[in-house]
């Protein structure tokens, strides 16, 4: 969790957002769309699956591996104005207070179908991808501090 969270501090939830509860409910609404494909899918490799984490709409897939790498599978609503998505992966590992990482993109503001539609094989490719990633292929990715 803490990497989803740092994560959605840097790139998902603008700052000073905020809407109502009908608001948010109309943003997440792709999301509860895919939300049992996804639990299947985290059943399958037994995986976690959190939502809506800080606030903004979102779904991620995470896990650990044996030697401490934190992987993610993440789906998030870009911008609420133009409602685009994004399905991204990262690994991570934190050592001696710095983070170090790999990410892509898989898809970047794309209107919701262009994932959903496909949303199988690219959870499929998402996992064997973030898998296929070792430590020595992150890269820095910023200095941790001591309440992270």
């Amino acid at each position: 969790m803490k990497l989803i969270n740092w994560i959605l501090n840097k790139l998902s939830k603008k700052s000073g957002d905020t809407y109502s509860n009908e608001e948010f409910k109309t943003l997440e609404k792709p999301l509860l769309e895919i939300d049992s494909v996804l639990h299947e899918f985290a059943r399958k490799y037994s995986l976690e699956v959190s939502k809506n984490t800080k606030g903004w709409p979102e779904r991620s897939l995470t896990w650990r591996d044996d030697n401490g790498i934190e992987r993610l599978i993440q789906i998030y609503m870009d911008d609420k104005t133009t409602r685009l998505f994004n399905l991204w992966i990262s690994a991570s590992k934190d050592k001696s207070n710095n983070r170090y990482w790999k990410n892509i993109f898989l898809k970047e503001k794309v209107p919701f179908n262009e994932i959903s539609e496909k949303l199988n094989n690219l959870l499929e490719e998402a996992y064997k991808t973030t898998q296929s990633w070792k430590e020595e292929e992150f890269q820095w990715a910023t200095k941790l501090d001591s309440s992270t």
